[in-house]
């Protein structure tokens, strides 16, 4: 679906192999990359990501702050510090950061960006209500402050998490398109 000038989409898949300018990294502000999405990315993409990004913490909860991508495709990470060291994310964390990232990507020039669900293991957020923070941040930022974002896709390989955000969307969209 369409979004200002940007096409939303909701995919399943390894975010690291999906063709696009910037992945958002779920971190936390010390921006080390443990497990979940971080490790995945750190595996794929090598350990010159982590170095970066190690070199720039602490970062303050909400922030978003970029790193190249190592060997992946895209060309840069932007870590999305959504928990401080107990890795429990909020909703307003959540919410903060995925805004930042959007930032972020545009202040960068991105023209695509991916974004898993801003989550940690232990996050006491429900999935609904993170992935409705993360679609209502992002719709509101297409429609009112982006330049160059023309595609962001929320890629997760859960179908019914790609259902909640599939269906937020949908409402987004109906109020907006």
């Amino acid at each position: 679906m369409k979004i200002g000038k940007a096409k939303l989409d909701v995919i399943a898949g390894d975010i690291t192999r999906i063709p696009v300018e910037a992945i958002v990294n779920p971190a936390n502000n010390m921006l080390w990359m443990g497990g979940g999405v971080s490790a995945l990315i750190r595996k794929a993409g090598g350990e010159s990501i982590e170095t970066e990004s190690l070199k720039k913490a602490p970062a303050p909860i909400g922030e978003a702050v970029e790193t190249k991508a190592g060997a992946l495709a895209a060309r840069w990470i932007i870590h999305a510090v959504i928990t401080g060291q107990d890795l429990v994310a909020t909703e307003s964390a959540i919410r903060k950061a995925m805004r930042a990232s959007l930032v972020k990507a545009d202040s960068l020039r991105c023209t695509s960006l991916v974004v898993p669900i801003l989550t940690t293991e232990i996050s006491h957020v429900e999935i609904h209500i993170i992935a409705y923070g993360m679609v209502e941040e992002t719709v509101k930022f297409l429609i009112q402050d982006n330049k160059s974002l023309e595609y962001v896709a929320f890629a997760d390989n859960d179908e019914s998490v790609r259902k909640i955000i599939n269906d937020k969307l949908l409402e987004m969209f109906t109020k907006h398109g």
